[in-house]
């Protein structure tokens, strides 16, 4: 509408944008909130981390530098939706892949002949009954 103003007026703008004049003038001379205005001081403070540490910085560490340097004590949450909004790639850091064994390839050898078949089925529960070790003079595992 600002472009246009001096081609047509502001009405004519306003009610083919389908909004209203009071608004549109709304708008134009609004103030900016705390909020916005402590986001502009974190954005920079963010900015400027993220170039002293050549843009490996996620958010977590960010987080933790506005902390310690500028005393801005804010979430994790937060610092990821500023950085999202100025467009900062998030480094971080992605598990590698686990990559499964191929058919029989990566199975060891069994030497001592163990049994590892399942003769349990899942929903059954098992029951342990611990007998204490009970001898002579009372003392255990001394010979």
């Amino acid at each position: 509408v600002r472009l246009l103003s001096n081609e047509h007026s502001v009405s004519v703008l306003c009610r083919v944008l389908n909004v209203n004049r009071s608004t549109y003038y709304k708008f134009i001379n609004r103030k900016e909130s705390k909020r916005e205005l402590e986001n502009k001081r974190i954005r920079r403070c963010i900015l400027d981390l993220y170039a002293k540490s050549d843009k490996r910085l996620g958010a977590e560490k960010i987080t933790l530098c506005l902390k310690r340097d500028y005393r801005i004590n804010i979430s994790v949450g937060r610092v990821r939706r500023l950085m999202k909004g100025m467009n900062l790639p998030e480094m971080s850091t992605v598990k590698p892949p686990k990559f499964k064994a191929k058919s029989g390839e990566d199975k060891c050898e069994n030497i001592l002949c163990q049994r590892f078949e399942q003769t349990a089925r899942h929903y059954q529960k098992f029951c342990v009954k611990a007998k204490p070790n009970r001898q002579k003079d009372g003392l255990q595992g001394q010979a």
